[in-house]
């Protein structure tokens, strides 16, 4: 009735100047929150109450950092490069910066490691004081077990995806190699290829080392810690999340043999458009190692959307924060 009143003697439902409860901070605790926050990422809200010694709730502290558009969020992992690694990744993007289709001759290779029940932390919404009613509370039979892969991509598509041993080594990578992956790489390719595996023990030990040259295979010499360079790491992460939402919609996969079934269904969904555009992404990936100088590079999607490089990446998340900490002023 009196929002119905006031918008008859005003024609407006705007709220009165004034009206309301008066804020519990003061505009430089405000400031000193996100000062903190900035300064200590990594820290919760109680933390940043106790440390700045403020009588309010942790709510109020999310508020404050969420009115400045900083919100709490999983935070990225990159592998600790060294100045060693970084160089290396430099040297092999200047490299190989000018490489265009040279790409499209790349075979991608990897193993992955698939896990049969849901793992980290899932989500419910429930009312208070419910954690342990049935209805909200997930039933994991047992602990799980895990299923190792491995696979293979090139400009065409996804190659064989086969399932490998638990303690997977270098004698039982050279018999998976040189029995079905390179047979299988050669009646695709028809044998002008170049081929990729990381830096991997099995794959730098001294038997597989001297098979590939002896057969004169054309090996792509890759960077260590260089996931983020490698597409088929991309192509692992979207075969995953199917595996997972399998799981999140008919539970916890309860034998090895169901779970070859679901990775073959899954793998046998990741199309050739997505591994061709996984493909044209490799020139931008090196020019954004060469902006970073060997640093990690930003993922692709978000520097697309950004329109902005590697680089500039970290100046455009520092000058955020500075604006944010300017409209306190």
């Amino acid at each position: 009735k009196r929002w119905l009143l006031r918008y008859k003697d005003t024609g407006l439902l705007n709220r009165n100047a004034g009206s309301g409860r008066n804020r519990v901070t003061k505009a430089a605790e405000d400031k000193e929150i996100v000062a903190y926050c900035k300064a200590n990422p990594f820290s919760t809200a109680v933390e940043i109450k106790n440390a700045l010694a403020l009588d309010v709730d942790k709510k109020t502290i999310i508020r404050r950092l969420r009115e400045m558009k900083i919100r709490s969020r999983v935070a990225a992992h990159k592998p600790k490069l060294q100045i060693r690694h970084e160089v290396a990744r430099l040297d092999f993007a200047l490299l190989h910066k000018n490489w265009a289709n040279e790409w499209s001759s790349v075979i991608f290779t990897d193993e992955k490691s698939v896990q049969s029940s849901r793992s980290g932390p899932i989500r419910v919404f429930r009312p208070e004081n419910s954690r342990y009613d049935p209805e909200y509370v997930i039933y994991d039979a047992n602990r799980g077990f895990t299923v190792n892969f491995h696979g293979w991509i090139s400009i065409d598509g996804r190659g064989d995806l086969q399932q490998v041993s638990t303690h997977f080594n270098s004698i039982e990578y050279l018999d998976l190699i040189s029995e079905k992956v390179l047979p299988s790489i050669r009646q695709r390719s028809g044998g002008n290829f170049i081929f990729m595996h990381d830096n991997a023990p099995i794959h730098t030990a001294k038997r597989v080392k001297a098979y590939l040259e002896q057969n004169e295979i054309n090996v792509l010499k890759w960077p260590a810690l260089s996931p983020d360079l490698n597409p088929i790491e991309n192509v692992w992460g979207l075969f995953a999340k199917k595996i997972k939402r399998y799981i999140r919609v008919s539970g916890p996969i309860k034998t090895k043999e169901e779970m070859v079934r679901v990775a073959q269904e899954s793998w046998s969904q990741i199309t050739p458009q997505f591994i061709r555009k996984l493909y044209s992404s490799m020139p931008r990936r090196m020019k954004m190692v060469c902006d970073r100088e060997g640093g990690p590079i930003v993922p692709l999607g978000i520097s697309r959307k950004l329109n902005i490089s590697g680089t500039h990446f970290c100046d455009y998340m520092i000058a955020g924060l500075h604006t944010a900490c300017k409209a306190l002023h």
